[in-house]
């Protein structure tokens, strides 16, 4: 199930995304074995620019995780805690109402990009422009032009002009077109780099995410992993590259859970944590929603 997160999707160099624009992971309990997680697509996913051109990485802030644990439970779970003051994770690893415990890491690599060099190739490729754009007086151009229309009717109105004087004439009017419509083409491709120099500066400002992955883990946060014998279940993870409206990227991670237990009949246990890097490339979760966010606030999120 995908879970439409409402957000725009242009940043400076475009949506984030990789070769890859998601990646998936099935999640399977059977009656008598531990739960287990396998990459059903590629294995991870780069929460990169999609148009980086020349954008290079110039800093590794190296292997990055962030751990937190999902489980289930039975109808009278919530009010077996009520009666109980003990903490969550000491809640989750001993109350016999908890069904299946799924702790998780989410692991990925945090870089900082660079477009020294692009920013370069741009700057020659204004001043390219700009030797050619002083060469072209557009008002020059222009004048003369009209100037030189007006003559050529003139010329065919009164059927009083030699052959090559009209072939000159339109040879002349022909190249002040050139002139004019080179002067427009310059401009606009000047207009054009600069909004591309606003991009590729902008890409500075944010750490990205490569090879972002999440696995199932024996332990998270002092919680261990358990399953009930018996019980049997079926879900998948997807993770997504998106990006907030200013262009900062992060990747959604999409949770969908379903489990055979009649206890635990009547809960949705889908939801989203929303995954994004600080300034020094360490995880921050920028929200989410439903049981899996409520989860990590629970176990990891405090």
């Amino acid at each position: 199930m995908t879970v439409p997160i409402g957000l725009a999707a242009t940043g400076p160099l475009g949506m984030v995304t990789s070769s890859a624009a998601n990646t998936a992971y099935s999640i399977v309990k059977d009656c008598n074995t531990k739960v287990s997680m396998a990459s059903t697509q590629h294995p991870t996913i780069s929460a990169l620019p999609t148009d980086c051109g020349t954008v290079k990485v110039i800093r590794n802030l190296g292997a990055q995780e962030l751990e937190g644990v999902f489980y289930t439970h039975s109808r009278f779970q919530p009010i077996v805690s009520r009666f109980h003051r003990h903490k969550e994770g000491f809640d989750v690893n001993k109350s016999h109402s908890i069904f299946m415990v799924l702790p998780w890491r989410i692991s990925y690599s945090a870089v900082k990009l660079n477009s020294l060099e692009e920013q370069i190739a741009l700057n020659e490729q204004d001043d390219a422009d700009d030797a050619k754009l002083s060469k072209i007086n557009l008002a020059g151009e222009m004048s003369q032009l009209k100037r030189k229309q007006s003559a050529y009717r003139g010329f065919m109105e009164g059927g009083r002009a030699a052959p090559e004087l009209l072939e000159a004439l339109e040879r002349e009017i022909d190249q002040h077109k050139r002139n004019i419509d080179n002067h427009r083409l310059y401009q606009d491709s000047k207009a054009a780099r600069a909004e591309r120099r606003q991009a590729v500066e902008a890409v500075g400002r944010y750490v990205y995410m490569k090879d972002f992955k999440i696995d199932a883990v024996e332990q998270a946060r002092g919680i261990k992993a358990r399953a009930s014998t018996g019980l049997k279940g079926a879900g998948n993870v997807q993770l997504t590259a998106e990006q907030t409206p200013e262009g900062r990227p992060f990747v959604a991670v999409q949770f969908q859970w379903s489990e055979e237990n009649f206890f635990g009949h009547g809960h949705s246990w889908d939801g989203r944590i929303d995954v994004g890097c600080q300034a020094d490339g360490k995880p921050e979760v920028l929200g989410g929603s439903g049981k899996f966010f409520e989860r990590y606030r629970e176990t990891a999120g405090r």
